[in-house]
């Protein structure tokens, strides 16, 4: 999955897109394109609004029309390539996601890289964290298990496996991948089926 193709803006990801002004929709789709194209060979820090401006073709009046600042647009950037990359492998196993995810983010480790160690990484983070967290909740709920279930404190367990695999990625893509993309989702797959075993056994002492 390329960022500058498969999450590339789109009219799906603005609310109530059909009732703005295509104009609108399409600078920022510009916008947008223009941001991850940059980013595939500079840091963020690097980039200019005058950089955008001359890649997306609009002038800085209108950049400044759609987003305060370029952390600004990076966020939205970021909002629609962790909602995009998510929703486009909703439908298969757990293990399988869990490679493509990994797959999608070591086909745009340049553009990933340029964005760790900025201000907004940890936004990055937390934005795929949410997602990680959303997936392991689904999985666990098939089983029957619930946050009521798995422990006095709603989501606990989910939110601290999906932060430990955010940053593990993370640490993954900033020292160049040093393991496989199969050996780190047998890794997380591994965890993830012993929080799972942890959870039937909590259930199961619960209900008797």
């Amino acid at each position: 999955m390329n960022l500058n193709v498969s999450l590339e803006y789109d009219e799906s990801f603005v609310t109530e897109v059909t009732k703005q002004d295509l104009r609108i929709t399409k600078t920022r789709q510009a916008l947008v394109t223009a941001m991850f194209s940059l980013l595939e060979t500079t840091a963020f820090s690097k980039i200019t609004v005058r950089d955008l401006c001359t890649e997306a073709l609009v002038s800085r009046s209108t950049f400044y029309d759609h987003f305060q600042d370029k952390y600004a647009l990076l966020h939205f950037c970021l909002e629609i390539m962790s909602d995009r990359l998510f929703a486009e492998y909703e439908n298969v196993s757990f293990t399988v996601r869990i490679k493509k995810i990994l797959q999608s983010f070591q086909e745009n480790n340049k553009v990933l890289k340029n964005i760790i160690g900025t201000e907004l990484d940890i936004e990055l983070a937390d934005m795929i964290r949410k997602n990680f967290q959303k997936e392991i909740e689904r999985e666990l709920s098939r089983q029957g298990i619930t946050s009521e279930v798995f422990s006095n404190h709603p989501d606990i367990l989910a939110v601290f496996y999906a932060a430990g695999i955010t940053h593990t990625i993370i640490y993954w893509l900033s020292k160049n991948q040093p393991d496989s993309i199969d050996d780190l989702a047998e890794i997380f797959n591994f965890l993830y089926l012993r929080i799972k075993s942890n959870c039937l056994r909590i259930k199961v002492t619960a209900y008797g």
